[in-house]
């Protein structure tokens, strides 16, 4: 029987100025390529100034997977071991105040069943994504590196097992929390 996965959504973004950025981090983030990136130096990102200071615990920023110190907590309980973290500080200048939280980049693995997924060219989008298990292996966290074409696909979207998906909603009721802006909406079979 094929295990079921899910893609994480979040539903808004942390205000980030996206020219605090440092380019070579972007493109580290991007591609997933780890090797580009220090987990020992903390990153320094400007919130925007006409925003209140405040982190979600989780943000999908435009392809940087940030999280919070009790999601991290979390996906560290459950044994999650193939993410890269940093340390990130969002500084918010107005008011002087700074906020942690971790960069959580996943690996990119090929991993799109491309025979049981639909592509609907004339929307550019995908009308069902099927994952291969068989590509997943001991992954629990991952986001795709599948290209096909020039199409828009799914490089920006992190996925997670159904084993996953269930503890942390079930740690959440456990700690009776419940870790803002993430949703899961469950991928075709």
């Amino acid at each position: 029987m094929m295990g079921k996965f899910y893609k994480m959504i979040s539903y808004s973004s942390c205000p980030i100025n996206w020219k605090s950025v440092p380019d070579k981090f972007k493109d580290a983030c991007f591609g997933s390529n780890f090797q580009y990136i220090d987990p020992k130096q903390v990153v320094k990102l400007d919130l925007k100034n006409d925003c209140e200071p405040y982190f979600p615990d989780f943000v999908d920023f435009e392809r940087i997977p940030l999280i919070s110190d009790r999601f991290k907590s979390i996906l560290d309980d459950f044994g999650v071991d193939n993410l890269l973290y940093a340390k990130i500080e969002l500084f918010h200048k107005p008011s002087g105040q700074s906020i942690e939280c971790w960069l959580a980049l996943p690996p990119r693995i090929l991993c799109i069943d491309w025979s049981e997924s639909e592509y609907n060219s004339q929307l550019g989008r995908f009308d069902k994504i099927v994952i291969a298990e068989r590509f997943v292996g001991r992954y629990d966290i991952f986001k795709s590196a599948d290209r096909n074409d020039k199409r828009l696909l799914v490089d920006n979207d992190i996925f997670v097992t159904e084993k996953l998906r269930k503890y942390i909603e079930d740690k959440q009721e456990e700690l009776g929390i419940e870790l803002d802006n993430l949703d899961f909406f469950e991928l075709d079979e």
